[in-house]
């Protein structure tokens, strides 16, 4: 079904497009196809005052993608006995730790099913309150601390819901240094990084810091306005602390599609375990819509394995990966087994979702066009109602706001706004449904479109675009 990354200029075009819309200042990536890296570029700035273009060889910070590692690792260790996936966490944690009164697993922590909702620790990063400094979590002690008490906030029993659990994540990187008796990082350095090659790849802000060929990470403030962010050290990485470059995370995703064997011929972990990892353990909480008339990926399923994302039947294939965003860097991987496409992404900054480029680029790599993608068509239409609207003579003006995948329309009023908010239900050629909720109840509004206006609906009134 591939047909190779023949054309990568019409892929980069796409990428500088949401680079400019999404304000992202640089970005590399690599296109893997039958065994090898076939194209590899960076755009944008390494560094806003240096301007520097970053590289294949350019350190970014992976954020989530690291969990990867930390699957592989716990994947190791069961295929040396040193521990199993059925074991409770709680045997290497010196404390039970149970979900609705049921002992939750190591492979639960895996597929982000033990249960426990997401505590925050991490994001707190994010958060008003903590913003960059965090919740104040310097070991695994400290973090079970942290979550002593969270028992009334567990509403599901191990194995049955999925949510993305951070702290999860790190108390697998305890139970490595339990069962492998060293130390997290030294452990992924001498059992992953080091048999992939992965020379420009590390934990230690030392090391990044002093190395010339590193990105400065962006964050953005609720005007817009981008500061310098962090990469995330710390002495309990494992749920997103490596640095990394896009050559050093292509030699991981080209072992991951030959059945966990390196360039060098170097068997990181056994097909059999691979094959687990990309098994699904849960289905995710989100589905997909069928917008479109006709849209091609519309049944599309997003489960989850052991350390990865599950994207079943996309365009017909299979895709797993992870992304993953910390503190002004996002990043991805993206691998379909069969067809032997991959895709590495990475970024200093936080803008378009690095899952759909990547998509993009699987989608480009099969010969399709990625503009008749669902989630892109939907930008497209999203892009092209956004904007001012008037009434019949100008009597009223009106705004339409794009709020994520959702529209706000704003009337404007003598003494007020008036403001709801529009979800899409269905879209045809020259009409989209959207639907909105007020005073109690669901309401239509309509757009009506061709190629020379575009009209609104809503209860009494009929607008149109004026820009």
């Amino acid at each position: 079904m591939s047909t190779g990354f023949s054309k990568p200029a019409t892929l980069e075009a796409f990428v500088l497009e949401k680079m400019v819309t999404t304000r992202l200042p640089g970005l590399a990536f690599a296109l893997i196809e039958k065994g090898q890296v076939v194209h590899q570029r960076g755009m944008g700035f390494t560094n806003l005052d240096r301007r520097n273009t970053p590289t294949e060889k350019t350190m970014f910070g992976i954020g989530s993608v690291t969990k990867v590692f930390t699957a592989l690792a716990v994947m190791q260790l069961r295929e040396q006995g040193k521990l199993d996936l059925e074991d409770p966490v709680g045997d290497y944690l010196g404390i039970p730790l149970l979900a609705r009164d049921e002992p939750i697993r190591i492979r639960h922590f895996l597929s982000h099913s033990s249960g426990i909702p997401a505590l925050g620790f991490s994001e707190s990063k994010m958060s008003r309150r903590w913003h960059t400094e965090g919740y104040p979590i310097g070991s695994t002690a400290d973090l079970l601390t942290f979550m002593a008490g969270s028992e009334s906030w567990i509403h599901s029993e191990p194995g049955k819901r999925w949510a993305y659990l951070n702290e999860g994540y790190v108390l697998l990187g305890a139970i490595i240094e339990a069962a492998s008796g060293v130390p997290y990082t030294q452990y992924i350095k001498q059992a992953l990084l080091e048999p992939l090659d992965m020379k420009r790849s590390h934990f230690e802000r030392k090391i990044v810091e002093q190395d010339e060929n590193r990105v400065t990470p962006y964050m953005r403030d609720r005007d817009n306005k981008l500061f310098v962010g962090s990469n995330l050290y710390s002495d309990i990485p494992a749920a997103g602390g490596l640095v990394s470059t896009v050559e050093d995370l292509s030699k991981l995703t080209l072992a991951l599609l030959n059945d966990g064997i390196t360039e060098d011929g170097v068997q990181i972990i056994e097909s059999e375990s691979l094959s687990l990892m990309q098994t699904p353990a849960v289905e995710m909480t989100a589905s997909e819509t069928n917008l479109f008339p006709n849209q091609r990926g519309s049944c599309s399923i997003e489960r989850f394995g052991l350390g990865l994302y599950l994207q079943e039947d996309f365009l017909g294939i299979n895709v797993a990966g992870h992304g993953g965003g910390v503190m002004g860097s996002t990043g991805h991987i993206a691998f379909a087994p069969k067809e032997g496409l991959g895709v590495v992404l990475q970024t200093n900054g936080h803008g378009y979702p690095m899952r759909q480029l990547t998509l993009a680029a699987i989608a480009h790599g099969l010969g399709l066009d990625f503009e008749d993608l669902p989630f892109i068509k939907l930008d497209r239409l999203l892009q092209r109602l956004t904007g001012s609207y008037r009434s019949f003579r100008d009597t009223m003006e009106a705004e339409v706001h794009r709020r994520g995948d959702n529209l706000e329309l704003s009337i404007w009023m003598f003494n007020e706004d008036r403001k709801v908010w529009l979800t899409p239900e269905s879209v045809t050629e020259d009409h989209a449904l959207f639907t909105t909720f007020s005073s109690g109840r669901s309401s239509p509004v309509e757009f009506i479109f061709s190629n020379e206006r575009v009209d609104l609906l809503y209860e009494r009134y009929a607008f149109r675009k004026t820009n």
